[in-house]
């Protein structure tokens, strides 16, 4: 059962992909901007190790140890991905649940797909294994000088 919490990957990522007026946005103080390499140098000063077993940096994030996949669009980091792999059932939904409204409370972000806690009666195995259902939620930077509609577009 645990391979199954780590192939499929339970993801919390923000979209960075366009310009603010206020700063850019930033994953642990790191702007998330620039090329994939100067990204992930940066994420290695904050103690990240690449694992070629999983392609993924392994470090410190929110207390807990992860994984992060860092996603570029012609070579410029637009997306971090965050992914708690191994985890019991009730920890995923403490994690995930608290990271979601660490973003829902934040008013630098804004909730691009109405993203949801994972109830705590819900059976993540099940609705993984039977369901093929994943668990993710997505955010943007807010902007206040960008009309939000067109940032969902």
């Amino acid at each position: 059962m645990k391979r199954i919490f780590l192939i499929t990957l339970l993801t919390l990522f923000t979209i960075a992909g366009f310009s603010q007026s206020n700063g850019t946005l930033k994953f642990l103080d790191i702007p998330v901007d620039g090329t994939e390499s100067q990204f992930v140098a940066k994420l290695k000063t904050k103690g990240f190790s690449y694992s070629s077993e999983t392609g993924t940096y392994k470090g410190q994030f929110n207390g807990s140890m992860v994984d992060v996949l860092v996603h570029t669009n012609h070579n410029i980091v637009d997306r971090v991905y965050v992914v708690f792999p191994d985890r019991e059932e009730e920890r995923i939904k403490v994690e995930f649940n608290t990271l979601l409204s660490q973003f829902k409370n934040n008013e630098k972000y804004m909730d691009l797909y109405f993203n949801e806690e994972i109830p705590r009666d819900e059976d993540i195995s099940f609705e993984m294994l039977i369901n093929k259902r994943s668990y993710s939620a997505s955010f943007a930077y807010y902007d206040p000088d960008r009309d939000p509609i067109d940032l969902e577009n």
